[in-house]
């Protein structure tokens, strides 16, 4: 246990000192000030102009960005196939014809590819990073489902696939003939066999969706290794992204939340790294 702690002791202070010495981090005061600053000048908010002088709007920047992103989208996010895999030799042809239909498929119909896009290009051209993550996200359905005056093979047949048993009430069919005395083959002795039952049955059943996403990042909440200096982030020693949750979500992909967490926005709130 001991050793297992300092394990983990030492990998929290390696998360932390690649947190702090990383783009986007809380102590990076310059890039949130060019950020703040290219942001504003989207916007055509310009430096306060001195007392007694007109306030300038200038909207060369926002012109500038909106003349670009048309060009942008024809080139990456128009039409019906999106993405294309060439083949490595002519025996892969028609697979990889089919692997660019299916992950055209994700993008464009499961997916928002055209919005996911402009929104990561907008960010890139404005605040000098944009974000593209696609991951496999499961997300579980919770029914429960309530029967009466089930029989047991009734029951049976509700169990096939093992739902979670939530309540359970077993009783004798109140309408069933008064059962008549049969003989034990055993003994020879009469015996009264026992009255038909009944149950009362709530379960829960638990059905598991699989999503493949692709969603744009917001800038500001990531953070990437002031080392890397790549565009693409394979390699990056360090990238961190937080996001906050509901309770409800994290349930919901699979996350074992216990019962007396709040979910108010005044407690304090997990950042998923």
């Amino acid at each position: 246990m001991a050793k297992a702690r300092e394990n983990y002791e030492r990998l929290i202070g390696a998360i932390d000192h690649a947190e702090e010495h990383s783009y986007g981090s809380d102590t990076d005061g310059d890039l949130a000030k060019e950020r703040s600053k290219s942001i504003d000048y989207y916007l055509g908010k310009m430096a306060a102009a001195p007392d007694g002088r007109s306030q300038v709007v200038d909207r060369t920047v926002h012109a500038t960005i909106q003349w670009m992103m048309p060009s942008l989208s024809r080139i990456f996010a128009n039409g019906d196939n999106v993405v294309e895999l060439p083949p490595v030799g002519p025996e892969d042809e028609e697979g990889a014809k089919q692997e660019g239909e299916y992950l055209n498929y994700l993008l464009l119909q499961k997916n928002n590819w055209f919005e996911t896009f402009n929104t990561s290009a907008k960010d890139a051209l404005i605040t000098k990073a944009g974000y593209l993550y696609a991951y496999k996200e499961v997300r579980r359905q919770v029914e429960p489902e309530k029967y009466e005056r089930q029989t047991q093979e009734g029951v049976a047949l509700i169990m096939q696939d093992k739902p979670e048993i939530v309540a359970l009430n077993e009783y004798p069919d109140p309408d069933a003939p008064e059962p008549q005395p049969m003989m034990d083959p055993m003994t020879g002795q009469p015996i009264m066999p026992p009255p038909p039952m009944l149950y009362d049955l709530e379960i829960r059943r638990t059905k598991e969706e699989t999503h493949y996403c692709v969603i744009a990042l917001p800038p500001e909440r990531c953070k990437v290794a002031e080392s890397h200096n790549e565009v693409q982030l394979v390699g990056c020693p360090y990238f961190e992204y937080y996001d906050f949750c509901t309770i409800s979500y994290l349930r919901s992909i699979g996350l074992d939340v216990p019962d007396d967490i709040s979910d108010s926005e005044t407690e304090d709130t997990a950042e998923d790294a």
